[in-house]
């Protein structure tokens, strides 16, 4: 039987799930007796800290380059002067900051709610295993000793392991009265492995065998052919691409999953811990993990010669004289804090990782330990098992062909996935994307007209009512000087918080017009910016006007025509000398006469990571991939956001209306405090351009009128904007939906309920789109249905393909 091994008396395990750069991670604590079911449970959680993976990588960057300097050399070789003295320096500091990050997320008050939980439940004077496990392999780099539990709990220490796990699988090979170690020593260049093994042989009740820089062949046949209860490795390792790599001799590297089988043999016949006192080790640990290894001592970054003997002689010391391996690991680890003058941050190197499924180990365990043999009785006709046996089977193969089913499904939606957004990255679903996006536009409910904005048009008519008045137009340009001048001064009086003229007037002003433009603060003038495309004769500002006054007119034109983004900002040109939108200024100009000048809240601020902030508005940046769209990623130049037509569109009044029935008006009314913008509605002077949430064309001056008002709503409601996930999640959603088809597809229901399955699942996916469209949120719509309709019919595919398969075997 197996003996009764002494262990701790309290297991406090902490699941983490989730990430440090988005979601932050939900926290699941257990608490009980080692051994048995947890008798008390708490959730928590920890906030996203990309800043705390940033300072980690730093401090990890000033580690590696130190240790090059540290790996072999010994203490009274070291001379504080020059280079190394200033990479010491530099590590500690990154080490100060990473440990002063650390504590600050663990300090978050949903975490420290659960450590005051833990101190509540357990005493000082219990042994404490703390198991964090966690399938992020950044939490194993963490410093996690310097929690502030683990320093007020003297018998406590942090071990790891992941989320999943099983016991291992032993046959029940013959013991020994002595424990079995396996010492590997490796490549030594640059390393005394004589202290190594000078350490291991004093070890007492213990048979050991040595490998000294053996070959592969060598080592495998020790691993298939023999049973150990510890596998030890001294020499040089790292973890390349996250994973474990050995150099098993000076000539030789050897990546731990080529061992594979040789180390799940090995387990199988009871291996029970693996120590590597070797450099850069959570990605051996990683790989062990694999083959249900119990227990593992590794080091997190590259470790100094003298440093991982002295860890291993304290280690040794304490666990084979009776101590529990995770208390004799700390005991060791903290030995190592006397060597951190010479050899920074040496306690944060010896990290244990273990499964999670087994209990944890001593010295006493290891030489008592005795595994069932496995016997039949030859009183009982071995036939007699053969009904249970079947009976079993079919059990087994019910849950087999249940697992086969959800991996059929989720392998589905995996290629699925990856064929619509490999398509969509083509470019292939822009098209139906936009114009999906114009349906949900035009489906949306609408506000009635902007009442901020007066629209003021000039069309055909307008022009032949200048020409009778004897108003001289300059060539073929719709408005004449004399009659901008009398639309000024009719509504100057009143006081208008902006004046914007988006017509072009590449030529001087008249005098008493330019002085009267001059004395018009809020008037803004347009111009185009220089394109192959463009006219600069004709599109070139008007000479009287300064840059400040200046917004250019250029729009941003999808490639079938319709007008989704909106340019705030671009490089100043040389003959339109200015870097904001039309739109743009005019709603700085609205916002400085709302006093929010004194506030500088009118002004556009570039932020540090390069958005642009309009009062306490940041605007999101849409780049050429950013929500349906594959663009050139010239096409996206400048700064561009989504344009959302919340507003009906603004009733124009005619040049004309305005000049000869302005006493008969409310002017008041219709011109204080507002916008007044000033364009043409004639398609031989104007371009005339499509909106989302139209099917006719638009005069540009409208287009414009769209922009200025969602920038207005931006800065004072803080809405209006439209938004769009980042990648990464659209990939999750366009995921979960094929997921869903093909799971509903899977249950080989009738083609009837299957079809009903789908179209509920479109129309699922159509009115949650719609419902995100509605609070300004754009996400995958046609990608999601393409991803339901392919997953449900490869589902289907394969489905029946693996019926033919099964009866054609039959």
């Amino acid at each position: 039987m197996r003996g009764k091994a002494t262990v701790p008396e309290k297991l406090a395990v902490l699941k983490l799930e989730g990430d440090f750069e988005h979601q932050g991670f939900r926290v699941a604590l257990e608490v009980g007796l080692e051994g048995q079911r947890a008798t008390v449970e708490q959730m928590g959680e920890l906030p996203p800290a990309p800043q705390l993976l940033a300072q980690l990588a730093q401090w990890q960057t000033s580690y590696g380059t130190l240790s090059t300097l540290t790996r072999a050399i010994s203490p009274q070789a070291i001379v504080y002067e020059g280079t190394l003295q200033q990479h010491i320096g530099d590590c500690r500091q990154q080490g100060r900051r990473l440990a002063q990050d650390f504590l600050a997320w663990l300090n978050t008050d949903s975490f420290k709610t659960l450590e005051l939980f833990l101190r509540e439940e357990l005493s000082r004077q219990d042994q404490i295993r703390v198991l964090v496990r966690s399938q992020n392999r950044h939490i194993q780099q963490l410093p996690w000793h310097l929690w502030g539990f683990i320093d007020r709990y003297p018998h406590s220490e942090v071990v790891f392991g992941a989320l999943s796990a099983e016991p291992p699988l032993v046959d029940g090979a013959n013991r020994t009265p002595a424990v079995r170690i396996l010492a590997i020593l490796g490549d030594r260049t640059g390393l005394n492995l004589d202290v190594d093994r000078q350490l291991l042989a004093a070890i007492p009740n213990a048979a050991l065998t040595f490998l000294v820089e053996p070959e592969r062949t060598e080592l495998q046949a020790h691993l298939w052919e023999k049973s150990w209860d510890i596998l030890f490795f001294a020499g040089h390792s790292e973890t390349r691409q996250e994973t474990g790599q050995l150099f098993i001799n000076s000539t030789e590297t050897l990546p731990l999953n080529e061992l594979k089988y040789a180390l799940r043999q090995t387990v199988s016949r009871g291996l029970q811990l693996a120590i590597f006192n070797s450099c850069d080790g959570l990605g051996l640990a990683h790989e062990l993990a694999q083959v249900q290894l119990p227990q593992m001592i590794v080091m997190r970054e590259p470790v100094p010669d003298f440093v991982a003997q002295e860890f291993l002689k304290a280690f040794l010391a304490a666990f084979s004289t009776g101590e529990s391996l995770y208390l004799a690991e700390r005991q060791a680890r903290e030995q190592l804090q006397g060597l951190e003058k010479q050899f920074p941050y040496a306690s944060w190197l010896p990290v244990i990782v273990q499964n999670p499924a087994v209990e944890p180990l001593t010295w006493q365990q290891l030489l008592s330990l005795e595994t069932p043999q496995l016997t039949v009785s030859s009183d009982e006709p071995v036939t007699a098992e053969i009904p249970t046996w079947t009976a079993q089977q079919k059990h087994r193969w019910h849950q087999v062909d249940i697992k086969t089913a959800i991996k059929r499904v989720a392998l589905t939606a995996v290629l699925v996935t990856s064929l619509v957004i490999g398509v969509r990255s083509l470019g292939l679903l822009q098209i139906p994307e936009l114009k999906a996006y114009d349906r949900l536009t035009q489906l949306r409910p609408q506000a009635g007209a902007d009442e901020r904005l007066l629209v003021i048009t000039v069309d055909e008519n307008d022009i032949a009512y200048q020409d009778f008045r004897k108003m001289n137009r300059t060539g073929n340009w719709s408005l004449s000087d004399q009659a901008l001048e009398q639309l000024l001064r009719t509504i100057k009086p009143y006081r208008p918080a902006a004046v914007g003229l988006d017509i072009y007037h590449p030529y001087s002003f008249e005098p008493a017009l330019a002085q009267l433009i001059a004395d018009t603060e809020s008037f803004v003038g347009i111009c185009e910016m220089d394109h192959p495309y463009s006219s600069p004769d004709n599109n070139m500002p008007p000479p009287n006007i300064n840059g400040d006054r200046l917004g250019f007119s250029d729009l941003a034109i999808d490639p079938d025509n319709r007008v989704r983004r909106q340019i705030l900002l671009m490089t100043a040109g040389e003959v339109c000398n200015t870097s904001q939108s039309f739109s743009l200024q005019i709603a700085e100009q609205y916002l400085a006469e709302q006093n929010y000048a004194s506030n500088d809240l009118n002004n556009i601020k570039r932020l540090s990571n390069g958005q642009r902030q309009l009062g306490d508005f940041i605007f999101p940046r849409l780049q050429f991939n950013s929500g349906s769209y594959q663009l050139p990623p010239q096409e996206a130049a400048g700064y561009q956001i989504l344009i959302n037509t919340r507003y009906e569109l603004p009733q124009p009044i005619a040049l004309r209306e305005f000049l000869d029935e302005a006493t008969q008006m409310n002017l008041p009314k219709l011109i204080t405090d507002r916008i007044v913008l000033i364009g043409v509605n004639q398609r031989d002077q104007d371009r005339h351009f499509i909106a989302p949430n139209s099917i006719d064309s638009t005069p540009g001056v409208m287009i414009h009128a769209h922009m200025t008002s969602q920038l207005l709503d931006a800065v004072l409601k803080q809405k209006g904007i439209m938004h769009w996930w980042p990648e990464w999640l659209e990939m999750l959603w366009i995921f979960a939906w094929a997921l869903f088809a093909a799971g509903w597809a899977s249950l080989k229901v009738s083609k009837l309920w299957l079809g009903i399955g789908i179209a509920a699942i479109i129309l699922s996916l159509f009115l949650t789109c719609f419902i995100f469209f509605c609070f300004n949120i754009w996400i995958p719509l046609i990608p999601s249905v393409f991803a339901v309709m392919i997953g449900a019919v490869a589902t289907l595919f394969s489905q029946r393909k693996s019926a033919n398969v099964r009866s054609s075997r039959a």
